[in-house]
């Protein structure tokens, strides 16, 4: 349960409590989806997010949003469960570890 999600349920279900030592680990994409009238946006799109992850700033952003929670959340220090999502579409690029969130590591310095 999120922080967030936490503090909006825990007055209402006060036995609520966020687990402290495990974490489940399920692989579960974003995409982004746009007309099929429109490919030029397709490519643009695609060609933005390529760039913005090889330049960094993709994960600038992501962690500048993120980074208070991943931090409350103390994921290195926690067991990580890894669960099969077997509903992954076949084209999921998961040899691309640069695109998915690795919870064992450390985040990056802020910058």
């Amino acid at each position: 349960m999120a922080p967030l999600e936490y503090a909006a349920q825990h007055e209402h279900h006060t036995e609520l409590a966020i687990e402290q030592t495990l974490l489940l680990v399920y692989r579960y994409p974003v995409f982004f989806y746009v007309s099929r009238n429109s490919p030029q946006l397709a490519k643009r799109l695609h060609a933005g997010l390529e760039q913005m992850q090889a330049d960094g700033s993709f994960d600038r952003f992501f962690f500048d949003y993120y980074r208070p929670v991943l931090k409350q959340a103390k994921l290195p220090g926690r067991r990580v469960f890894y669960l099969d999502n077997p509903f992954l579409p076949a084209d999921t690029p998961l040899q691309r570890r640069e695109l998915w969130l690795d919870p064992l590591q450390p985040l990056p310095p802020q910058p």
